[in-house]
């Protein structure tokens, strides 16, 4: 079980280690409740919106199911920023954003959900929730390493992260499986089917509809039931969700038509959000999209809210830089990748996308 992709796999990997300072403590006072989205108002003209947008590039192919997908922001160089998708049996495959490298990691138990954060020390990590119910963290500065094992937890649902604290839903509700709150998790109740992290809040999904997690428990959201994930841009939280039957991507009550690069029409399966920089045309964040041909893709944020009139980025969850990162390699361990892709032609990796120098 291989990802096919169109560019170079190189067998060396430059990885940038989280660089950052002491997180400040959380303050005492209760965090403003964030403002759910509406349908945007707007004086423009229908007519003046797009009806579809483009892929920005095509990062491969899968052969086997995937379960989760997650992104990792590096500084100051977006385009080297990583893309991490949970491929079953054939093992967690990281991929540049630019789609330059990639490689595979073995992982037994195979992982199902994915979680990226960043440790009070710098360090960055990518946490797995496996079909096992072990959850597991690995150093995304050397992925060569063995993982360390955090907790077991029975029937594994999901996984989600704001930049700092890991959360996961399993059989017995919510549990904190890196970092500390002093949120109420004790009020999530089992039968929870899902979480998402925004900003700095945390949302549960139960069979009808999606809470808010507050100091005084959870709180009702007017946001979609059915939605597969939640995104936040600007000020407001919207409801995300690939469209099956349609083939479109629905952003809370407005739907759009997603296209491949070349401009064929693109069936989203999945979707997750990549907060901050990702290089070139992606520096305002990005959507990683699996396909319904297990095709892996990334459309730009800043192109979906042009379409649909919403805010126009998708904020780091990084703290600013105090230095720039060290570069790691990944070690030659793990699975090798068919470049090739049926019925195309070996494509030569790209130059650095253009833009490099106002998009970092």
């Amino acid at each position: 079980m291989t990802l096919r992709t169109l560019l170079s796999a190189s067998t060396a990997l430059l990885i940038l280690t989280a660089c950052g300072g002491e997180p400040e403590a959380p303050e005492e006072s209760v965090a403003p409740e964030p403002e759910i989205a509406a349908k945007p108002e707007t004086t423009e003209e229908p007519e003046t919106r797009l009806t579809a947008v483009k892929a920005e590039i095509l990062l491969g192919t899968f052969e086997s199911a995937v379960t989760d997908l997650t992104a990792w922001e590096m500084q100051p160089f977006g385009f080297q920023s990583l893309i991490f998708a949970a491929n079953g049996d054939a093992g967690i495959t990281m991929v540049r954003a630019d789609g330059g490298e990639a490689r595979t990691i073995p992982a037994s138990p195979a992982a199902r959900f994915l979680a990226t954060a960043q440790m009070e020390g710098g360090e960055a990590l990518l946490v797995t929730l496996s079909v096992d119910g072990s959850v597991e963290a690995r150093s995304i500065g050397d992925m060569g390493t063995d993982p360390r094992s955090l907790t077991t937890l029975g029937n594994p649902k999901s996984l989600c992260s704001d930049g700092e604290l890991v959360m996961a839903v399993s059989g017995v509700g919510a549990t904190v499986v890196l970092g500390e709150t002093s949120l109420p998790i004790r009020d999530v109740p089992s039968d929870t089917l899902a979480c998402a992290a925004v900003g700095s809040d945390f949302y549960f999904q139960s069979p009808n509809g999606w809470d808010r997690l507050t100091i005084d428990g959870l709180e009702p959201t007017p946001l979609d039931p059915d939605a597969s994930t939640l995104i936040g841009a600007g000020s407001e939280v919207f409801a995300v969700a690939a469209d099956g039957l349609s083939g479109k991507l629905t952003v809370n009550d407005q739907s759009l038509d997603l296209q491949t690069e070349e401009g064929e029409p693109l069936r989203p399966l999945m979707v997750r959000p990549a907060y901050g920089n990702f290089g070139g045309v992606l520096r305002d964040g990005a959507l990683i999209v699996l396909d319904e041909q297990r095709s892996l893709h990334l459309v730009g944020w800043s192109s979906v809210a042009n379409a649909l009139g919403l805010p126009g980025s998708l904020t780091s969850l990084r703290a600013p830089m105090t230095s720039e990162e060290p570069a790691f390699s990944v070690p030659d361990e793990g699975l090798e990748l068919d470049i090739r892709k049926p019925g195309f032609e070996e494509i030569e990796a790209p130059l650095p996308p253009t833009g490099e120098e106002d998009g970092r």
